[in-house]
């Protein structure tokens, strides 16, 4: 389902749909083709769904090769991404100008332009047109991407993360360089999670981003000049910096960061939520769906 502003087709509802104020099915993706929908994320301008099987559909405005479809149209309807036929992708992450996807193997692809590769865009437009690797995680193990504005991240098992990419409210403030993913992936090297436990999962909001180890403990770093790191104060900070213990010993088992908002989902089922109240919404959503049974459908 979808709903809201649907500008160049990110609802996916068809080229007459602008506006919607109702959920709404989006195309034939689903139960209806045997293939049951098992991640969903999207941005402003375009979205993107996988199924059970490791296809990937997106819809949306296609401009520098968000879409991966090997052209810049934009697309009303849900369109299979079949440049990644043979890549069976599990999770799918939509940043303003780019989608980022990760296979069954660890491999992680991006399509479209991250950070401020764009000058790059401009030389050679074709590169970027369609998924390609990130060169510096092959033949390593990603555990868990994220995708923000123009940044994302990726975890390495076992307990490693890489950000690359800018943040528009200051720069490196995520972690990570200007330059291309292929040369800018920086390593978080203070996040100690401990030997009995693994990061498993990060997420990144317009400037921040965040991470979270299998013993359900979470980091935060960034822009925190809304509360979004959950310190307790108002500041921004490089370095990744371990959220309080949660009420009632409670431990997290979901994140994810919204524009300006992050949201933790414990194991004992309460969102513990921290923002100006802009973003919890979305946040929240994200955060029960990451940790929901993938046995979801958009049709």
């Amino acid at each position: 389902m979808s709903f809201g502003k649907g500008t160049r087709g990110a609802l996916g509802l068809g080229d007459d749909v602008t506006m919607q104020d109702m959920p709404r099915a989006v195309g034939v993706i689903g139960k209806a083709n045997g293939h049951p929908v098992s991640a969903i994320s999207c941005s402003t301008e375009h979205s993107a769904a996988v199924t059970g099987r490791g296809q990937v559909y997106v819809w949306g405005y296609g401009k520098y090769g968000r879409l991966g479809l090997g052209d810049e149209r934009n697309h009303f309807k849900p369109a299979h991404m079949s440049t990644m036929s043979g890549n069976p992708v599990v999770s799918v992450k939509c940043g303003e100008l780019f989608t980022a996807l990760l296979t069954t193997h660890g491999d992680c692809y991006t399509t479209g332009v991250v950070g401020t590769s764009a000058a790059g865009y401009a030389l050679n437009p074709g590169t970027y047109l369609v998924p390609r690797p990130v060169e510096h995680l092959v033949g390593v193990k990603v555990a868990s991407i994220g995708a923000g504005v123009t940044h994302m991240a990726a975890a390495i098992t076992p307990n490693e993360v890489f950000v690359w990419g800018h943040t528009h409210e200051l720069d490196n403030l995520a972690g990570g360089s200007k330059d291309e993913p292929e040369s800018a992936e920086m390593l978080v090297e203070c996040l100690k999670c401990g030997s009995d436990a693994n990061i498993v999962s990060v997420d990144c909001g317009s400037g921040h981003t965040m991470a979270m180890s299998s013993n359900g403990r979470v980091w935060c770093w960034g822009s925190g000049k809304l509360g979004q790191l959950g310190s307790g104060n108002y500041m921004d900070t490089v370095t990744p910096g371990m959220v309080q213990p949660f009420e009632d010993r409670q431990v997290a088992v979901a994140i994810a960061a919204g524009g300006n908002a992050t949201c933790a989902l414990t194991c004992k089922g309460y969102g513990n939520e921290w923002d100006t109240g802009k973003d919890i919404g979305a946040a929240a959503v994200a955060a029960a769906a990451a940790a929901a049974a993938a046995d979801n459908d958009i049709n």
